[in-house]
């Protein structure tokens, strides 16, 4: 009887290993087109009153559209195992430890709604992935109403029937408006990584407001993926993360958390930098480089590039009527907080932007632009040259304010 089963199990095993072979001289995987349709089977659905909405009806999802058969396969039992915190599964003994890890952090880069997960796993030779949460299935259970009651608040300053330009816009203010850049008691925490630490607690790091931003983008019907990779600024190179986005069937790049970028020089005023905001691919690797493996997708259209679409894009030199006629059609829009204005003007080529920086502010041409604008000093004028990506940013501060250091 034992001679028979070893029989058996040879046969099976000899079995096997034959159909392996067949798939792998015959079977190529297919990669699909990116934002091609909802990958999320219909049996798998959110229990809206346990967990996070996202309107996967509108929303198409990036990291999935990338995976073979078999990887997608991982892919969903992961995304069911974390939605009920189970705290293994199976998934399959043909992936190494670094092709599971890859699928995990796709689902946590297609789902920022996810956030009571730690970024880690562990995952064992018979095919098991462990995870580690950052809280419970009780303890989310209170933290959900918080985040949706905040989501909804911000939302509810995003026109859903404005184009897509304007509503991703609209989201990345308010993304800068109401996160900061901190730290919890100085230290890293994974809850700043997330949603929660955004939504919640009002402060997050990169990866906060880049899935901060695509959640929101979401639920406004807008597609975004993930990106982490490395950024330079001041001659450091830090690990980084930031979104990209589709919008009029165009793709760009945007880093949300560098919209916080004149926090530090104009100090609770409101101000926002738009030199993140949907950037080509080009243009956003001029500082950002994306991690060793992650898929890249070409993106070359400016049509939704900020300084394009609001006229901000200087592509010859500026007579001080024209400068100022630039500048009178954007301060409405442009006023901040404190009831100052912020103007960035970006110039087409690094010839334009020197000369600007120099006749603008050298020669006194900022001056004779503001110097009849309500409720704006002509001495109250604060600047700053991005030589990087030629942008030339002022903030001209209200009546009675002196200037900022």
């Amino acid at each position: 009887m034992k001679n028979f089963i070893k029989s058996a199990v040879s046969s099976l095993l000899l079995a096997f290993l034959v159909f392996a072979l067949v798939c792998a001289v015959f079977y190529k995987p297919q990669i699909k087109s990116f934002f091609s349709k909802p990958i999320i089977p219909e049996s798998v659905t959110y229990d809206n009153s346990q967990r996070l909405e996202t309107s996967q009806e509108d929303i198409e999802y990036f990291y999935y559209e990338t995976l073979d058969s078999q990887e997608q396969s991982a892919y969903e039992k992961i995304y069911r195992a974390l939605l009920e915190f189970d705290e293994d599964i199976y998934v399959s003994t043909s992936f190494d430890d670094n092709e599971v890890f890859s699928i995990f952090c796709g689902v946590l880069g297609d789902h920022p709604e996810i956030y009571w997960v730690n970024g880690k796993i562990s995952y064992s030779s018979l095919g098991r992935v462990y995870f580690d949460y950052i809280h419970t299935k009780e303890e989310c259970d209170k933290i959900d109403p918080i985040i949706r009651e905040r989501t909804k608040e911000l939302m509810s300053g995003v026109n859903l029937d404005a184009d897509e330009y304007e509503r991703s816009l609209k989201i990345y203010e308010l993304v800068a408006q109401n996160v900061k850049y901190e730290k919890t008691d100085g230290e890293y925490s994974y809850r700043d990584a997330t949603i929660e630490g955004a939504l919640v607690y009002s402060q997050a790091v990169c990866s906060g407001y880049s899935r901060t931003y695509q959640y929101l983008l979401s639920l406004a019907g807008l597609s975004s993926a993930y990106i982490s990779g490395y950024a330079e600024r001041d001659g450091e190179t830090e690990g980084h993360a930031w979104v990209m986005q589709k919008l009029d069937e165009n793709y760009y790049y945007t880093d949300p958390t560098w919209a916080d970028s004149f926090e530090d020089v104009i100090d609770g005023k409101g101000v926002i930098s738009y030199s993140y905001f949907c950037l080509s691919d080009e243009e956003m690797a001029l500082d950002h480089t994306l991690d060793d493996g992650m898929p890249f997708y070409k993106s070359e259209s400016t049509e939704d590039n900020y300084f394009i679409r609001e006229g901000l894009y200087v592509e010859k030199e500026l007579s001080p009527d024209e400068l100022a006629d630039k500048v009178y059609e954007n301060i409405e829009r442009r006023r901040l907080e404190d009831g100052g204005v912020l103007i960035e003007l970006k110039y087409s080529s690094p010839e334009l932007y020197a000369d600007a920086c120099d006749t603008l502010i050298e020669e006194g041409r900022l001056d004779r632009v503001i110097a009849e604008i309500d409720g704006v000093n002509l001495n109250t004028a604060t600047y700053s040259c991005d030589d990087l990506r030629y942008v030339i940013t002022i903030y001209l501060s209200p009546a009675g304010e002196g200037n900022l250091q």
